[in-house]
């Protein structure tokens, strides 16, 4: 929570003080470059974040330290090769394409900024995301989440943008330098903390002679992380497209102002990426366990937290989004409340739906996941341009909000189907009564599960 508590803190202050910094031009120019580098850093980690988040979870239930090792050592190589991949492609489309669909100036110059900080920005997800798997998470959730990549880079990004802003006006190659700066800061901490992580898990107990996982092979982890690349490809899509439409369909202020209403619609996000973070490992270990039934009580516990923090936000962004973004922003910025005041209903079906999407990556049904993802990224692809073109953000915003509530939806459906298990909030008095009483200890909170780990 500590952790979820700075990344809000963070991303709120990335959100008040960069638009400053920037003309309204330059930061839509901005804000259309970070899609890109938030994009291909998802897509260089080729899905071994959660891969190895599961794989780690039940290493860990068996003790099986050996298979630990292993895991990291196999994703360390595939990692390698898929973000230098990865980067290569990123800075052939940015020369091919930056001006003509992002309208990036002085391409060359940015070119290089954006390639280092997708490299930095992917290895610092990925360490984070094996401490997760190694349920250590007071790093992970320091170290992950967010528009940046997490509290502490962005933390960082912002003292050192602050230090140079003092002396001269900031520019985005100043403003990409300094988000490098940060990253890389990040990648050493999270290096070091996965390594000590590493020797304490291994020296805790015993390793178990007998394990119902087979030897992990390098065939059996790509089995897994390739269809979770598709799955964070598709994720990464629906969370980048509409700002991506946006800067080929409507002027640079405006792709500003829907950037902005963009940047708070991640603080509604913080309670669903609270939950996700604090279950995720949960998952793969309950299931190892076979404890279904204490696992859809963990799920639908969070999840009713999640949808009353979510939507308490969310209507103050519907009453008064447009006092907000201008307060904080600056004036310009208050002509996107609309969009803001229709993203944020878009966010509250999301909440109501759980973690349906995680649940099935985390119980090997991430195929399933990978197509409803798909189906829905091309919807808003297809129906968010058409919109743009006749009726501005405020339609990229409408589709944006109706595509993420139906991916939700088709997720909640489609595990509860295949798994058994229904991740949606549960508003029930005798629930309500429970949680209310577990607030007062977490134990009660998570129930039998918490007993489990």
């Amino acid at each position: 929570m500590l952790g979820r508590g700075l990344g809000i803190g963070s991303t709120l202050l990335a959100t008040i003080i960069v638009p400053r910094f920037l003309a309204p031009p330059e930061f839509g120019e901005l804000t259309s470059l970070l899609s890109v580098i938030t994009f291909a850093a998802i897509m260089a980690q080729f899905g071994l974040g959660h891969t190895c988040v599961r794989f780690l979870a039940e290493s860990l239930v068996q003790h099986n330290h050996s298979r630990i090792r292993r895991t990291l050592r196999l994703a360390t190589v595939v990692l390698l090769v898929a973000s230098l991949t990865t980067c290569g492609i990123t800075a052939l489309l940015l020369g091919l394409f930056g001006e003509k669909i992002w309208h990036l100036q002085n391409v060359a110059w940015l070119i290089p900024l954006a390639v280092t900080l997708i490299l930095l920005m992917a290895w610092q997800q990925f360490s984070a995301e094996s401490l997760r798997g190694l349920h250590e998470l007071r790093w992970a959730s320091l170290l992950s989440g967010g528009t940046f990549g997490g509290p502490l880079p962005v933390l960082l990004f912002l003292g050192i943008l602050a230090c140079v802003a003092l002396q001269f006006q900031p520019t985005i190659t100043i403003t990409l330098a300094c988000q490098i700066a940060g990253s890389g800061v990040s990648l050493l901490v999270s290096i070091l903390c996965l390594r000590a992580t590493v020797r304490s898990v291994s020296k805790d107990s015993v390793v178990s002679a007998a394990t119902s996982f087979p030897p992990l092979t390098l065939p059996s982890l790509l089995q897994v992380s390739l269809p979770m690349a598709v799955f964070h490809f598709f994720i990464m899509v629906m969370q980048t497209a509409d700002i991506w439409i946006a800067a080929s369909f409507v002027s640079k202020e405006e792709v500003a102002v829907y950037g902005v209403a963009r940047r708070y619609l991640v603080l509604l996000n913080v309670p669903t990426q609270l939950a996700v973070s604090t279950v995720l490992s949960s998952i793969p270990d309950l299931v190892a366990r076979g404890q279904h039934r204490e696992l859809q009580t963990l799920l639908r516990r969070s999840a009713t937290l999640t949808a009353i923090a979510t939507t308490a936000a969310a209507l103050f962004c519907l009453l008064a989004g447009g006092w907000l973004m201008g307060t904080l922003s600056g004036s310009y910025y208050q002509k996107g409340a609309t969009a803001l005041a229709i993203l944020s209903l878009g966010q509250i079906a999301v909440s109501l739906a759980g973690t349906g999407g995680m649940t099935l990556a985390m119980t090997g049904r991430q195929t399933a996941a990978m197509w409803i993802c798909c189906a829905t990224a091309a919807l808003l692809c297809i129906a968010g341009s058409f919109a743009a073109k006749r009726w501005g953000i405020e339609a990229i915003a409408a589709v944006a909000a109706g595509a993420l509530a139906l991916e939700a939806g088709l997720e909640w459906l489609v595990c509860g189907r295949l798994t058994g298990i229904w991740t949606h909030a549960d508003f029930r008095p005798a629930t309500l009564r429970s949680l209310a009483a577990g607030l007062a200890t977490w134990r009660k909170l998570t129930g039998n599960s918490a007993e489990a780990s």
